[in-house]
């Protein structure tokens, strides 16, 4: 299916080249495929296309860094969702985003913040609840860390991840094990 959305995109580029959207896509498709560098120059042409001030290229910053990320390139990838923010402030996944990467450096009440601002911007971002909770489980709150899996729950039945953390942290719970001792899977980035 990826390699189809490659093609049309490739066809819609040759028909009309600067059609920024066609390079968006097809930095989508090649993402999809895993191909993070060919993504990473196509979202690169969508905002050069666009402007890199314009608010239509928020969603392609955000894009890049999350593919910037999966390399490895944190600080690339902040200063990607840091532009997207300010092209649309409260943009919740750009936020979110945020948060998994001050997660994986261990900053959990930085990473508590983003995921908090995410929520504040989109209630329905279930992934940002159970992220939090994440977070919060390891810095051993295990309370507010079982409401936040049980909100992701509500939001996305089919989050297995959050039954998994709500599972482990209930179980401590009611072990009296400390939180950060259950063993939680890596959060991943968020990408449109």
């Amino acid at each position: 299916m990826a390699d189809k959305a490659v093609a049309d995109c490739d066809r819609a580029i040759r028909m009309a080249p600067g059609l920024a959207i066609a390079s968006y896509n097809r930095g989508r498709a090649y993402r999809a495929k895993d191909d993070l560098p060919r993504a990473i120059a196509d979202y690169s042409e969508a905002i050069r296309i666009w402007s890199a001030t314009s608010r239509a290229s928020a969603k392609a910053f955000n894009n890049r860094g999350e593919a910037y990320a999966r390399q490895g390139a944190a600080e690339r990838a902040l200063a990607d969702f840091d532009q997207a923010l300010r092209l649309s402030p409260g943009y919740a996944k750009a936020l979110y985003n945020r948060g998994v990467i001050h997660a994986r450096r261990g900053e959990l009440d930085r990473a508590i913040a983003e995921y908090t601002r995410a929520i504040e911007a989109d209630r329905t971002l279930a992934r940002a609840f159970n992220a939090r909770g994440q977070a919060l489980l390891r810095k051993q709150e295990t309370a507010p860390a079982i409401a936040d899996f049980t909100e992701a729950l509500q939001l996305d039945k089919n989050n297995a991840s959050a039954r998994r953390n709500l599972e482990r942290a209930t179980a401590s719970a009611s072990a009296g094990v400390p939180g950060a001792s259950t063993e939680l899977a890596q959060e991943q980035f968020e990408a449109e």
